[in-house]
């Protein structure tokens, strides 16, 4: 097979898997699963797909530069590379991938580095990135991540707003009853233009009421908003400041692009231990948002997340079941994974820096002129 026929398959399975997209959301759409403002939305994830993806790896390109290495195809399953080199024309939304790129702006960059197993590198510390470049988030988990917990909170907040609302007016004895109209209309039917739905209980006599009630609820972010890793990309660091420059970089790169951030690395409430700093970015136009979920991680707290992940699901399945005992044990069981990680990457710090001083000797430490430690300030 030539090289111009694999790219005119992997272009017609890309297409078809576009159109079995497109055909499972309007099949949503009729059958009531989901109102026509989350119909249009994802139409708008899951179309031309392959020019998306090219998008992903243009903006991945921008960040770090060319790759150090060659493109390899990736298993998230078995965290492991798949023999076969691919090129640009290889680059799909059907499948995973893993690149490795160097930290320019590192102080501690080497650029002689070898891949082992995996993500991992061959180094204590490197300067080097590993990029995993997942493909494009199946439709189907997109539809219940709306329908499901996103709707769930949607609606659980639109009660709550109107409520407090409603209980400052002379409503406030009706508000009750009220309340439980609202409740059934959301239950019965998907809804996320709340406003509408909301004053067709309250009806629009009382004018103030009614507009405070369409302000508040234009706030709330409905749950098709929330889909934000349809397209998503996982970049592992060895240590956390080299994330936290990157994430600096990204943020000055492109501040109008930045839809939200987060950084939990060390969120110690969290009983899951991700442990990752998050952004979403905007690889679209502003009328037109196409969201890039990108999850930065240190090497050693992904390892981890792999050991915690079935232990995540089953965690998740109890809750759905109420057994908050098992899931109990399971949140316990994944901190103290976690607490082995944390310990995991502490004593390699402290190896690093046994590395480095050795390296440009520890003279560095000590001011010219005289015997006393410097203290390095921040800028």
């Amino acid at each position: 097979m030539t090289n111009q026929t694999q790219i005119q398959d992997v272009f017609q399975l890309t297409k078809q898997n576009d159109r079995n997209n497109l055909a499972i959301i309007e099949d949503a759409y009729k059958t009531k699963r989901i109102d026509k403002a989350t119909r249009d939305y994802l139409t708008v994830l899951y179309t031309n797909s392959m020019d998306l993806f090219r998008e992903v790896f243009l903006h991945i390109g921008k960040c770090f530069g060319a790759p150090k290495a060659a493109v390899k195809p990736y298993d998230y399953i078995t965290d492991s590379i798949i023999d076969k080199t691919i090129t640009i024309s290889d680059i799909n939304p059907l499948s995973l991938y893993l690149v490795n790129h160097r930290f320019d702006m590192d102080p501690m960059r080497n650029q002689f580095f070898a891949s082992t197993q995996g993500h991992k590198i061959d180094l204590a510390v490197s300067s080097i990135v590993t990029v995993i470049v997942g493909a494009q988030k199946k439709v189907e988990r997109a539809l219940d991540k709306i329908t499901g917990k996103y709707y769930k909170n949607y609606v659980n907040e639109v009660l709550e707003t109107v409520h407090k609302l409603l209980i400052q007016t002379e409503l406030e004895p009706k508000a009750q009853t009220m309340m439980d109209k609202v409740h059934e209309i959301f239950t019965k039917t998907f809804v996320t233009d709340a406003a509408t739905a909301v004053l067709k209980v309250i009806g629009t006599k009382h004018n103030q009421l009614a507009a405070d009630i369409v302000r508040a609820l234009d706030k709330i972010v409905p749950p098709y908003r929330k889909l934000r890793d349809v397209w998503r990309v996982k970049c592992l660091f060895d240590l956390v400041p080299q994330a936290r420059t990157f994430l600096e970089r990204v943020y000055e790169m492109w501040p109008d692009k930045i839809i939200s951030k987060h950084d939990s690395f060390f969120d110690i409430q969290n009983p899951r231990g991700y442990r990752d700093a998050k952004f979403t970015l905007n690889i679209g136009t502003p009328d037109k948002v196409i969201p890039l979920e990108i999850v930065c991680q240190v090497r050693t707290f992904f390892e981890f997340e792999h050991q915690t992940h079935i232990a995540y699901e089953q965690s998740r399945q109890n809750n759905t079941r109420n057994t908050s005992k098992s899931s109990d044990v399971i949140d316990t069981r994944t901190e103290n994974m976690h607490i082995s990680g944390v310990k995991k990457y502490n004593e390699m710090i402290l190896d690093c820096l046994e590395s480095l001083f050795d390296r440009i000797g520890w003279n560095i430490l000590y001011g010219a002129g005289n015997d006393q430690l410097c203290i390095i300030r921040k800028k």
